[in-house]
């Protein structure tokens, strides 16, 4: 049999060739790799109890792909055939949340008159360093209530918190039923 070998240097291609006539050469456990590669499981274990339940306890995605395995694994599930890693899972509880946000800006768009509250408040910024001025914005109605955002007011002026107000009930396209 002859086996032509390709080495591939920074500088050349080098081509060598050999006979390889002697039986006791030829590994014959010798798998191509397009027939060695593994497939990845496809079975998708997030669900969306599963993100709420991740969301609120504030788990990472490569935290959830260890507790995902070692569950899977205990409870007899054959990890091989799952979908976990911290991309998919990333990707699914984007997916989920979307679909979920999607859901609550539907619900939230009454037919009726609703009343937006707000109150404002100095607190220590997300990284600890500063203090920041947040507002608090509430939509209330007929049996409704909805908490829509906490955004940063830049300055605290009455002229910067309409402005967060009237952006968030925007986004929530709620501002044509305010009375």
């Amino acid at each position: 049999m002859l086996v032509v070998r390709m080495i591939i240097s920074d500088e050349k291609v080098c081509n060598s060739s050999f006979d390889e006539s002697t039986p006791e050469d030829v590994d014959e456990d010798f798998v191509p790799l397009k027939e060695k590669q593994n497939k990845r499981g496809n079975k998708n274990i997030v669900t969306p109890q599963l993100t709420e339940a991740l969301d609120a306890a504030r788990v990472s995605s490569l935290d959830a792909v260890k507790l995902l395995a070692a569950s899977a694994q205990s409870l007899g599930v054959d990890v091989a055939q799952t979908n976990i890693n911290r991309r998919s899972i990333h990707r699914k509880r984007e997916q989920i949340r979307s679909t979920m946000y999607a859901k609550i800006m539907q619900s939230v768009g009454p037919s009726y008159p609703l009343t937006v509250h707000w109150d404002g408040k100095i607190v220590d910024s997300l990284e600890g360093n500063s203090r920041v001025d947040r507002i608090a914005i509430i939509v209330t109605g007929y049996n409704t209530e909805q908490f829509l955002a906490v955004p940063i007011v830049p300055s605290g002026s009455a002229k910067e918190i309409v402005n967060c107000v009237v952006s968030a009930l925007r986004k929530w396209e709620s501002g044509g039923n305010v009375v």
